[in-house]
């Protein structure tokens, strides 16, 4: 299987040949890594490089069979989404409002986020850090490493399993850093099975001289690369 954080980051940078860049702006390289990755041992569940944002959601089973296409381009979401309180002009109106709601699709308003973007001013260091969903923490038996950016559990060896990885790149000369979050596929099948929904990865690839897409901020208008 190959690697995906390096076939991604290959995917996000421009050639610099003229053939190459040519053929680099249609994006066929994109689709063709968003294929090939399903096959691989980690899924690319978030990602926020330069040139690429990727966001995958759950969504129950049965609102995928048959997929609406129509619906599901008009999403508009991303990370940086979280549970909130809604209320109108009446105390009485008071509830909460879910990550997942008026995403401008009708399948992906039923669905549940999986990764979480969060800013806390009062951290040290980097304020900026992710969380996974808990559901799906807490039934795969997974921890928070620290030391090793990732949730963990034991495998039957007694040996740390790294089955959610959150692995940052920073910044490198005219290369722009950002995040990559993966995860397992065989706790990921699992969860999907026993809980009967599907992942959704939305996406978006900037094929453009001035391409950064910043990630948690960018606007998203629709599943497509350009």
């Amino acid at each position: 299987m190959s690697d995906p954080l390096n076939h991604l980051r290959k995917v996000s940078s421009a050639p610099s040949s003229k053939d190459e860049y040519d053929a680099w702006l249609k994006a066929d390289d994109a689709i063709a890594f968003l294929r090939s990755n399903t096959h691989d041992n980690e899924l690319v569940v978030y990602s926020g490089l330069a040139r690429n944002f990727i966001h995958g959601v759950f969504v129950p089973a049965n609102l995928v069979d048959p997929p609406d296409t129509e619906d599901l381009l008009r999403w508009n979401c991303n990370a940086g989404s979280s549970w909130g309180i809604s209320h109108g002009g009446d105390p009485r109106s008071i509830g909460i409002s879910p990550p997942l709601e008026h995403t401008g699709s009708d399948t992906i308003d039923q669905g549940e986020q999986f990764v979480f973007y969060r800013f806390f001013a009062g951290r040290l260091g980097d304020k900026n850090y992710f969380e996974v969903c808990q559901k799906f923490v807490h039934l795969s038996d997974l921890h928070f490493v620290p030391e090793r950016n990732a949730y963990c559990r034991l495998d039957d060896h007694g040996d740390i399993d790294k089955v959610v990885r959150i692995v940052t790149f920073p910044d490198k000369g005219d290369e722009f850093g950002g995040t990559v979050i993966t995860v397992q596929r065989r706790a990921l099948d699992d969860y999907m099975a026993l809980l009967d929904v599907v992942m959704v990865r939305t996406f978006e690839f900037d094929r453009s001289d001035a391409g950064q897409l910043p990630g948690i901020e960018l606007p998203t208008p629709g599943a497509q690369a350009r």
